[in-house]
């Protein structure tokens, strides 16, 4: 993993724990909290790079590769 995968991963992790911390579940609720987040601390194309590149790495690790939807996590 490369310095700035590193540095993305960690600014995702600290995004999703602020999304998850009253959630019981990723829901598209969650999904466009996380978005609005990243657009707040990143600004729009990091935002965009981050958020998808690391729920499609989430879902690859945990197994369901078929739950990323580049269009509609880029929409």
């Amino acid at each position: 993993m490369s310095e700035d995968d590193t540095r993305d991963a960690s600014v995702f992790d600290a995004l999703m724990a602020e999304v998850m911390a009253g959630a019981t579940r990723f829901g598209h609720r969650e999904h466009v909290h996380l978005t609005w987040l990243a657009v707040r601390r990143c600004g729009v194309p990091a935002a965009v790079g981050l958020v998808s590149d690391c729920i499609q790495r989430t879902a690859r690790d945990a197994g369901a590769p078929q739950k990323y939807h580049a269009t509609i996590s880029r929409a």
